[in-house]
C-alpha cells in the first residue's frame, strides 16, 4: 500500500540479499534495478547456473559431475569446478545451502530491468564481453565509513601499519566465509613467514575445519615465532586496510 500511495516507480536492491522483494515490485508494476556489489564475472556465474546444470557441469544442488576447468565462452580464463562461488564454503551442507540461495537470488535478479554492478569495464572487460547485460556504475566507496561487520573489528592493525614502510606489508585475507582444512592453513602461515615480510593475516575463528585443533597443537607457536614481523587478527577494518599505501 504504501508503494502504490508514494508511486514508486523503480526499486534499486542487493539481490543477494533481498531478492523477494523483487517479486513484490514485479506485482506492482515497479521497475527494478538490480545491484550487484560483487564482481561483474562472480555476479554472471551465479546468473548463468541454470546453462551449468544443462551443460552437465553440476547436477540440481550444484556439487560438480565433473572434475577439472570449463570454459564459460571462448577467450575466457579457466574456471575450475571446485571453485565456484558456492564450492569454497566449508562442508557439503553449507555448500548447499550456498549454492541454494545463490539460486534463488540469481532467479531473482532475472526479474530486474536492468543490472547494475560496482566495478568499471576496464577492470573486467572479458566478462563484460561475456555478460552484456551487467552495466558497471563503479567503483563506489562509503566515505571512509564501515556499514555493517561480521565480527569486531581489531583497529590495533592500522597503527601497527604506520609503523611500516609504503608497499612492504603482505596483507592476507579471504573474507567472511572461505574455510581451510587445517593444511592450508598451516601451508599458508609457512608461506607467510618464509616469505620474509611483514604480514597482516586475518583468520576468522571459523576459518578452518578443525581449527581448534591446529591452534593448540601448532598456532600459537607460530604466532609466537613471528612475533614482531607478522600481525593475526580476527578481523579489520577492510576498507581502511585495502587503501593504506603500507600493504601489498
Amino acid at each position: 500500500e504504501l508503494i502504490r500511495a508514494t508511486k514508486v516507480k523503480w526499486l534499486v536492491a542487493d539481490a543477494t540479499v533481498v531478492g523477494m522483494c523483487y517479486e513484490v515490485a514485479k506485482k506492482l508494476a515497479v521497475r527494478i534495478a538490480c545491484f550487484s556489489p560483487m564482481p561483474a564475472a562472480y555476479l554472471g556465474t551465479l546468473l548463468r547456473i541454470p546453462e551449468l546444470i544443462a551443460d552437465g557441469f553440476f547436477d540440481d544442488n550444484g556439487i560438480p559431475k565433473r572434475q577439472g576447468a570449463f570454459l564459460l565462452a571462448p577467450n575466457t580464463p579457466p574456471l575450475y569446478t571446485a571453485h565456484v562461488p558456492w564450492g569454497v564454503a566449508g562442508g557439503p551442507e553449507v555448500q548447499l545451502t550456498f549454492f541454494q540461495n545463490a539460486s534463488r537470488n540469481a532467479q531473482a535478479a532475472r526479474l530486474a530491468d536492468m543490472v547494475l554492478c560496482n566495478t568499471f569495464h576496464d577492470a573486467e572487460a572479458v566478462a563484460f564481453e561475456l555478460y552484456p547485460e551487467i552495466l558497471p556504475i563503479g567503483p563506489l566507496f562509503a566515505d571512509g565509513k564501515t556499514v555493517g561487520q561480521f565480527l569486531p573489528e581489531d583497529t590495533r592493525c592500522i597503527k601497527w601499519l604506520d609503523a611500516h614502510a609504503d608497499n612492504s606489508v603482505v596483507y592476507a585475507a579471504f573474507g567472511s566465509t572461505t574455510v581451510f582444512d587445517p593444511s592450508q592453513i598451516q601451508e599458508l602461515a609457512e608461506g607467510l613467514e618464509l616469505a620474509g615480510r611483514p604480514f597482516l593475516w586475518v583468520v576468522r575463528p571459523d576459518f578452518s575445519s578443525g581449527f581448534g585443533g591446529l591452534r593448540k597443537a601448532w598456532f600459537d607457536e607460530f604466532e609466537n615465532r613471528t612475533a614482531g614481523k607478522g600481525m593475526v587478527v580476527s578481523w579489520c577494518a577492510q576498507q581502511q586496510v585495502g587503501v593504506h599505501l603500507i600493504t601489498s
